[in-house]
């Protein structure tokens, strides 16, 4: 369950950065899941939950644009599913960044959790959907 998680905030500069995140970052079925590939570009905050034996059980990014920040590359491994993982992740990426306008690209299924924390749809393509909350 979601109580059991550890949410760390971390950037690609920390020292176990890549030994916790590295092997999703490449990994297909990953990138085929989220649409396009994971970068771990400099700026990035990663939001990493850590089940209670300290393993990854899912991430996402944000990252400040200036005027806004865009939220990225969420990401919940199959076996922690249906368990809160998500929303305790999207919970913590919010908190962080109350009080600023916030941007993403999602997929349909995850604009159901983005709207429930207020952000509404500006657009959408073949596979992704735009959404943006104006007062974080």
């Amino acid at each position: 369950m979601a109580t059991d998680l550890t949410i760390r905030a971390m950037t690609n500069r920390e020292p176990d950065f890549y030994p916790l995140l590295g092997p999703f970052l490449a990994r297909r079925e990953v990138v085929q899941e989220i649409g396009g590939p994971i970068w771990d570009d400099d700026g990035k905050i990663w939001f990493v939950a850590l089940d209670e034996d300290g393993l990854v059980a899912g991430f996402c990014a944000a990252r400040d644009m200036g005027r806004y920040v865009s939220f990225t590359s969420d990401y919940v491994l199959p076996e922690h599913r249906n368990r809160g993982v998500y929303k305790a992740l999207f919970a913590e990426r919010m908190r962080h960044y109350r009080g600023r306008q916030v941007r993403a690209v999602c997929r349909p299924g995850a604009a159901i959790v983005y709207a429930a924390y207020g952000f509404r749809q500006t657009g959408e393509t073949k596979e992704f959907v735009r959404m943006r909350r104006d007062d974080g």
